[in-house]
């Protein structure tokens, strides 16, 4: 499968620490221009709040983000179906190598965003979040070969889709009773499920049981990151999935007895 790695350029050993700055600056320009661009055009429900504006930009931005990586990780999968059970091999496609430093930039691009524009009380699970794919991903992607572990994270970003559809629902006004609402709510619950969970627990347990020819190429530092970063991310998808099945009102929760 020599030929895959020509689907996207192959880093060279040389100047690859150049290449990769340059894709994840690239990234995270494109994606300052997008959100320029979107705000520009007025893409906004006419039934969002003032104050909500640029939450809603922000979060059309991510939704825009999500499918791209996961039309890409999409890719990967078909250039190497076998891409789950080898996520510490270094023979990765062009495409394996490019979207997890295109995720970098738009992570980075939009970290930056958020401290310019919003509370760290009312985002602080994005805020965390990101600070935790950054550092994985800024470890990992900057300093190892290992790609196939990272877009096997990025899938997740499917799930994000409908998570982020979710909160535009809920600045638009859309009834939480209405079919659309519902129909996404289902889809958002079943791929959180399994992406964001099932799928941190098998990363969590390659770690542990990865090749030891693969291993030894690692540093224990980027295991260690790796490891720390994905059980870290596992506590953090359990507090937002608690938050959605009791917004959603798919938990029953205690009414607070009135005094």
């Amino acid at each position: 499968m020599d030929h895959i790695g020509s689907f996207m350029p192959v880093m060279r050993p040389e100047g690859e620490s150049v290449e990769k700055i340059t894709i994840v600056s690239v990234s995270a320009l494109f994606f300052y221009g997008l959100s320029l661009l979107i705000q520009r055009c007025g893409c906004i429900s006419g039934k969002v709040l003032p104050h909500k504006r640029k939450l809603w930009f922000n979060t059309l931005g991510s939704v825009i983000h999500s499918s791209i990586v996961t039309l890409c990780c999409a890719c990967c999968f078909w250039l190497d179906p076998h891409l789950a059970f080898h996520m510490t091999s270094v023979a990765v496609s062009g495409m394996a190598r490019f979207t997890p430093l295109m995720s970098l930039g738009y992570f980075t691009h939009d970290m930056i965003e958020m401290a310019r524009f919003f509370k760290f009380s009312g985002a602080w699970p994005v805020i965390i979040h990101h600070v935790i794919v950054i550092s994985i991903f800024g470890g990992i992607g900057m300093y190892t070969e290992f790609y196939n572990y990272l877009v096997m994270a990025l899938t997740c970003e499917f799930n994000t889709i409908f998570l982020h559809i979710r909160q535009l629902f809920h600045m638009s006004g859309v009834s939480k009773d209405s079919t659309i609402y519902r129909v996404n709510s289902l889809s958002n619950i079943s791929t959180f499920f399994v992406l964001r969970m099932m799928t941190l627990v098998w990363m969590i347990v390659c770690s542990f049981t990865s090749d030891k020819n693969d291993l030894q190429k690692r540093s224990i530092t980027v295991w260690f990151i790796g490891v720390v970063g994905m059980i870290l991310m596992m506590i953090l998808n359990l507090v937002i999935l608690y938050r959605l099945l009791t917004r959603d009102n798919l938990l029953p929760v205690q009414n607070k007895k009135k005094h």
